[in-house]
């Protein structure tokens, strides 16, 4: 885990339904579980948000951000637990809202199990 604790304002919810691009302009939409946390947490949390859709997405991701800003020490070693963590934690809302298919979390149980494969490496 990071030495420092890098506590942002975080979004929490990055998903393409909250972000609104028009003319080269972008709108971020929904903070309502926003708070302060670490900022790889929230990282992570976005690119599964996209990678769930698209597994390239989480890479793009990645290389966009840091082009603007590093995402801390250890990224490489903490993003796989907090991409466990993340992907578990949106699973979960899907679940709860009725919005995941029985055939799909055969499925995303692949994404958790590679996360979980990369942590205990």
């Amino acid at each position: 885990m990071p030495t420092s604790p890098d506590a942002v304002f975080v979004h929490h919810d990055y998903n393409p339904g909250n972000i609104l691009v028009n003319s080269g302009v972008v709108g971020i939409l929904d903070f309502d579980y926003a708070h302060s946390s670490h900022s790889q947490r929230d990282l992570v949390k976005s690119a599964n948000n996209f990678w769930i859709r698209s597994n390239v997405a989480r890479q793009h991701i990645y290389k966009g951000y840091q082009e603007v800003r590093r995402p801390g020490e250890r990224f490489d070693k903490n993003e796989p637990l907090y991409r466990l963590e993340t992907l578990i934690d949106i699973l979960k809302g899907y679940v709860e809202h009725d919005q995941i298919e029985p055939e799909e979390v055969q499925k995303y149980s692949k994404y958790v199990k590679q996360a979980e494969e990369e942590l205990r490496s």
